[in-house]
């Protein structure tokens, strides 16, 4: 076996990646499984990535079962490294997007950067408040998303679903303070929720 079997290599980090059998796509409900391992070493992705194959074929093969039962396929676990690195490289990928984005817009006027803060500040406290029906509403609509991109399915109601739920807060509340400090001209800090900090 190729030492690359099933990685591919992205920007210097190493990612898994596998199709799906075509006739499991409409279980498993995607066609290739693809995430980042997290490293920049093949060696150590390498290493990782059996891990990967033994927990891959067995949500396949639970796949497979529920095809020839008829029956819906169990869902797989998140972990909570798996939930970590999930919200991490989302937070990761969306920052850069932002800064793209306002690399691109260019100057704003004085009364442009204060309506921004202002609405950088508005959702800033509204996700500080996990009970907050609206936060609770782009929490929900971003969690459901990141698990569909990683063919996750969590039941809902369940410890593990609230605990991936709060992660996903922590991201939105760290994204929309990074982008306030931005605006302000204060690079004193890379983050500002530990949990997004240096591993």
């Amino acid at each position: 076996m190729s030492k690359k079997h099933r990685l591919f290599q992205r920007k210097g980090v190493w990612y898994y990646r596998r199709r799906v059998r075509a006739h499991l796509i409409p279980v498993i409900d995607k066609k290739v499984i693809q995430f980042s391992l997290k490293t920049k070493d093949l060696s150590e992705a390498a290493k990782l990535r059996p891990f990967e194959d033994i927990k891959w074929d067995a949500i396949f093969q639970d796949a497979e079962e529920a095809k020839e039962n008829g029956s819906p396929a169990a869902a797989p676990n998140l972990s909570r490294s798996d939930a970590l690195r999930i919200v991490r490289e989302y937070v990761d990928a969306a920052d850069k997007k932002f800064q793209i984005n306002e690399a691109k817009t260019g100057p704003v006027t004085e009364e442009q950067k204060k309506d921004i803060e202002h609405e950088i500040r508005l959702s800033e406290w509204m996700l500080s408040d996990p009970s907050n029906p609206e936060a609770s509403l782009e929490v929900g609509d971003r969690g459901h998303k990141l698990l569909a991109q990683h063919g996750v399915k969590l039941p809902s109601s369940t410890d593990d679903q609230a605990q991936f739920f709060e992660f996903v807060r922590r991201a939105l509340l760290e994204l929309y303070r990074r982008s306030k400090a931005r605006h302000q001209q204060d690079f004193s800090k890379p983050y500002f929720d530990h949990m997004f900090g240096p591993e």
